[in-house]
């Protein structure tokens, strides 16, 4: 054998064994292949250009309950009627080039059980671009359909008992208002028959007279409170803020006056909210800021806004005064109903005013903190959606 014919021998064993190497490389891709399609947890279909079916993964016979065997060669809206309409032209507009993503379809299996699905077909190409088929992609969604479902029958349920309960507090609040009208204005007039009361006597009729104003501030902010729970929002527009708190401040100006108080407001951007909710927002936290004011010292109210460091579509708000502050381990107490850190006979009100802010707050889609130190007065920041 010559040196020639040697070589190329060897050169045949080198290609023989590149091939073998070849062969066992597409084996082994093929085998990847296949078990990745098997343990998809979609189901998945391959149709040829005949719109039959070549290929089926075993979640696909576990959807449609269906062997293998009885679906291979069978046109898919001939033995699953449900597929007539718009996904049998879905498929024939894919083998056309076109991609359809999460059609969204309810069936009925022959065995009677009923189901949601999400379907998308995708056109099948070879190496030169031409269309072979058809793959699709079947993702069974019936038990994110029944929750839905559920979810939407609970909050059916919770609107029917958010109104039940909103009435009630209005129409209580009504029947209320009326005897309490009555006690403050006998005991007036008690006042003025009983000439010369005076001492303990008068103190109870005023200590009568408080306690009736207390009662009829309460079921006041009841209503406020229970109307921000369950508000729908129908009122909601572009409102200028700066425009709202002029017109608040406009309440509160005999109180300004008396302590020498002055409330300094930046140019805030507007935002689209609930008018109604957002005017008791800011009405109540400058009214907090008043009320928890040093003795003989004048209130000093700054409000400003900014748009948030950590979300473009946040507006901040902050309401800074110089009043006599909290210990913040309290932080967490004063925004729940009827919490007070202090006795009513310091500081007046019915100790839901702050939880009505926060509620209001958390519509709109925002939330509401506060930074404070005793005598150090209190900062109320407020993150709000400018939508």
């Amino acid at each position: 054998m010559t040196e020639q014919q040697q070589n190329l021998i060897n050169s045949l064993k080198t290609k023989v064994n590149a091939l073998e190497d070849t062969e066992g490389a597409l084996r082994a891709s093929k085998q990847l292949l296949g078990n990745v399609f098997e343990s998809m947890q979609e189901g998945v279909l391959v149709l040829d250009k005949d719109f039959k079916y070549t290929h089926i993964n075993r979640t696909l016979e576990e959807i449609s309950r269906t062997q293998k065997e009885e679906i291979l060669g069978k046109i898919p809206w001939e033995i699953f009627p449900f597929l007539k309409g718009e996904v049998e032209e879905a498929i024939k507009k894919t083998m056309k080039g076109e991609i359809y993503r999460n059609i969204e379809l309810k069936y009925t299996l022959s065995d009677g059980k009923e189901g949601w699905t999400t379907e998308s077909y995708f056109p099948l190409k070879d190496s030169e671009e031409t269309i072979v088929g058809v793959v699709g992609v079947i993702d069974d969604i019936t038990e994110r359909k029944q929750a839905e479902s559920a979810l939407k029958k609970i909050n059916h349920t919770l609107n029917a008992k958010n109104e039940e309960l909103t009435d009630f507090i209005n129409f209580a609040s009504h029947d209320f208002q009326e005897p309490l009208r009555k006690v403050f204005l006998f005991s007036d007039r008690l006042k003025e028959e009983v000439e010369g009361i005076r001492g303990k006597g008068l103190q109870y009729i005023e200590r009568l007279q408080n306690s009736v104003e207390r009662m009829q501030n309460l079921m006041s902010d009841l209503v406020l409170y229970s109307n921000a729970v369950t508000a729908e929002k129908k009122s909601v527009q572009v409102i200028d803020l700066n425009k709202i708190i002029q017109e608040i401040l406009l309440d509160f100006e005999i109180d300004l006056k008396k302590t020498n108080g002055k409330v300094e407001v930046s140019t805030l951007s507007p935002i689209e909210s609930d008018l109604f909710q957002i005017k008791r927002l800011f009405h109540n936290l400058i009214s907090n800021s008043l009320k928890y004011n040093k003795r003989g010292q004048a209130p000093q109210i700054k409000i400003e806004g900014r748009v948030s460091s950590s979300r473009e579509d946040l507006y901040e708000i902050y309401f800074q005064d110089n009043g006599i502050g909290f210990d913040e381990k309290f932080k967490s107490k004063i925004f729940k109903p009827f919490k007070r850190l202090h006795r009513k006979d310091e500081f007046a009100g019915t100790g839901l005013g702050l939880t009505l802010c926060q509620k209001i707050v958390e519509r709109h889609g925002g939330e509401i903190d506060v930074k404070s130190k005793v005598g150090e007065g209190a900062t109320f920041i407020i993150k709000i959606p400018f939508k």
